[in-house]
């Protein structure tokens, strides 16, 4: 048997996981006052881009902030 076979399943299996926040789609209206220079385009926060959490059982896993909350 190969090690993959004997691998446990994992409790937790996100892939590729992206968040954004600032996204919004933007009328006719607002392109005109952007290009016109009355409003700025919504600033684009990445919170993640692209993790991968792998959470087999035993494990234990802390997840921390920028701040050194979570």
């Amino acid at each position: 048997m190969s090690a993959t076979a004997n691998a446990p399943t994992p409790l937790i299996d996100l892939r590729q996981v992206s968040k954004r926040f600032g996204e919004r789609k933007i009328g006719a209206a607002g392109r005109a006052m952007q290009s016109l220079g009355l409003s700025k385009p919504p600033a684009i926060t990445r919170a993640v881009d692209h993790v991968d959490l792998i959470v087999n059982p035993g494990e234990v896993v802390g997840l921390v902030g920028e701040s050194g909350c979570g």
